[in-house]
């Protein structure tokens, strides 16, 4: 066959040979609706897909029985009906769980199932990013300088010390409940008596009913307050108490008060001394005179 033959002979071929949709069709050529990198991942989900759908199906198809009881009706004609209505049921009660099967979104927002926003050879890589993420935050918050030892643990009660056996660990524990348990029966065998809590105001009595306890001591508080009033209203001024000595002037602030006091005691002590040092004594002229007159 010459050249001009054989390139007549291929373009004959090439005329009729089938468009790429009828290859594609007829699962000869793949589709190149994506690009070359997620072609594989569309291949293996179409085949995920085509697997979950035969599954589907191959649990969908009668069992055993109910083709036994298919041949008993065909055989049976007064039971074919009761049949169908079985069937009508059973067909009700799974389109009643099929729409109360939850949709996609909350699969994923449950973290049952992933999310389809990327490819699956990108899926692992995220979820491996993820899980390192996790160990990370969980290492930085378990690490020596966060978390607290366990001797403050031990001091706050929160973990049991360990400085006995563990099998000597509940008796140990049971030890200190009788130690306790002891010494909260000695303190209220030495605790005051009702009475003596009342005469020092600690518990009130109970001359009342509760009802009226609260407004028993409002009452009482009253009371006090106008007694005080009436007393604070009767009380001298400051000026009388400082004309009968009773209480000092304060010219001066309370943080000097006291050396003013003693500077004023010192000015009196040094004024009669001097006083004392001018009187007249016995052999003065003037003295005499006036005992001689009254003699």
């Amino acid at each position: 066959m010459s050249k001009t033959e054989a390139a007549a002979e291929v373009e004959k071929k090439l005329a009729t040979r089938p468009e790429a949709g009828e290859l594609v069709d007829h699962n000869i050529l793949k589709s190149t609706t994506v690009s070359p990198a997620l072609q594989g991942a569309q291949d293996d989900l179409k085949k995920e897909q085509t697997k979950n759908s035969l599954e589907d199906k191959l649990h969908a198809r009668p069992g055993k029985d109910d083709v036994a009881h298919a041949f008993k009706a065909a055989e049976e004609p007064e039971k074919a009906h009761s049949t169908e209505a079985e069937l009508a049921a059973n067909a009700l009660k799974l389109e009643h769980k099929l729409q109360e099967r939850p949709d996609k979104e909350a699969l994923v927002d449950r973290n049952i199932m992933h999310g389809g926003n990327v490819a699956p050879s990108i899926q692992q890589a995220q979820d491996e990013f993820k899980k390192a993420k996790i160990q990370d935050d969980l290492t930085r918050k378990l690490g020596p300088d966060v978390r607290p030892s366990p001797e403050d643990l031990v001091s706050h009660n929160i973990m049991k010390g360990s400085s006995v056996a563990p099998a000597l660990q509940q008796a140990q524990e049971d030890l200190k409940r009788a130690q306790i348990a002891d010494s909260v029966h000695a303190g209220l065998e030495h605790r005051p008596a009702k009475e003596d809590l009342v005469d020092k105001n600690i518990l009130k009595a109970d001359g009342v009913a509760p009802a009226l306890a609260a407004d028993a001591v409002a009452l009482e508080h009253a009371l006090i307050e106008d007694k005080l009033d009436r007393k604070v209203g009767l009380r001298p001024d400051a000026k009388d108490l400082v004309e009968r000595g009773t209480m000092k002037e304060q010219t001066a602030a309370p943080a000097l008060q006291a050396s003013q006091d003693a500077l004023k005691k010192e000015q009196t002590k040094d004024t009669l001394a001097k006083e004392l040092k001018e009187r007249p004594g016995p052999d003065d002229e003037g003295v005499k005179r006036r005992m001689s007159v009254t003699s």
